[in-house]
């Protein structure tokens, strides 16, 4: 295994372990398990506890959340490019049951990618669709977005198909080894706001001139001056109650920071 292969399986699963749910469940195993004394078990299960309402409730997860999505806000008119990179992670594969790729939360990009080449922001339209090879041999993702942009009615002659890079990082290094040849400099990056920061410091750091495109905004509001919470009693109400997807949330919101982190300390990203 190489160097970048060993990063990469390093960081698929060593953040598990610092997740909010991770740390919950360690923490209630100890208490339950380990042979503490009363007042320490206790300390730890409220721990757990507080732990994971916060992570569970709107009020962190928003300013969490805010902190990545609302970094590179839409423009009004993007300029042109010399090609739109789209970044993949938004197909479910055909995989049985289900007889097709089908488009999954982060989709958005996908729609947006294509409404930047409908209107005439770059000749060509990157994919970054490699998938990682563990368990099932699925195939890569970029077949499964040209069918949908096929679909959108992008031509297939100016697609530029990347079926290898497995996380962002080989995204943005693969990227330059495609598009350099073709004298591509500056770029439309295309992705979900949440990850925006992240992949546009990386494609960066390759030599891109990156314009962030970002789509599949979680965080919305009236403005960027609104209030981060709403008035309204019932709203409040609901924000303070625990709820699973608003952990996941929180969850790929840490995901974000801590690659960012990675990112940075190994001089990858600007």
């Amino acid at each position: 295994m190489d160097a970048e292969s060993l990063f990469l399986s390093v960081s698929k699963f060593l953040p598990l372990l610092v997740f909010p749910l991770s740390v919950v469940c360690l923490a209630l195993a100890v208490a339950t398990l380990a042979p503490l004394r009363a007042s320490w078990r206790r300390s730890l299960a409220a721990g757990a506890l507080a732990l994971l309402l916060a992570a569970s409730c709107s009020p962190l997860s928003k300013g969490l959340g805010r902190s990545l999505e609302w970094q590179n806000l839409p423009r009004a008119e993007y300029p042109v490019a010399d090609a739109i990179v789209l970044l993949g992670g938004a197909t479910r594969p055909a995989s049985f049951p289900r007889g097709r790729a089908e488009l999954d939360e982060s989709s958005d990009r996908i729609f947006e990618a294509a409404r930047l080449y409908h209107a005439g922001k770059a000749p060509r339209l990157h994919i970054a669709g490699g998938r990682l090879d563990w368990g099932a041999n699925l195939g890569p993702e970029t077949p499964d977005i040209e069918g949908i942009l096929h679909d959108l009615s992008v031509p297939s002659e100016v697609l530029v198909r990347d079926n290898v890079s497995r996380n962002t990082y080989e995204n943005a290094t693969v990227a330059k080894r495609m598009l350099e040849p073709l004298g591509v400099k500056r770029i439309l990056l295309v992705t979900s706001a949440l990850h925006m920061p992240r992949a546009a410091g990386l494609f960066r750091r390759q030599g891109f001139e990156v314009i962030p495109a970002p789509a599949d905004f979680r965080m919305t509001a009236g403005g960027p001056e609104a209030p981060l919470f709403e008035e309204d009693l019932r709203s409040l109400l609901l924000q303070a109650i625990p709820q699973a997807e608003t952990l996941a949330y929180t969850t790929n919101v840490l995901r974000e920071w801590l690659g960012i982190l990675v990112y940075r300390m190994r001089g990858l990203m600007d």
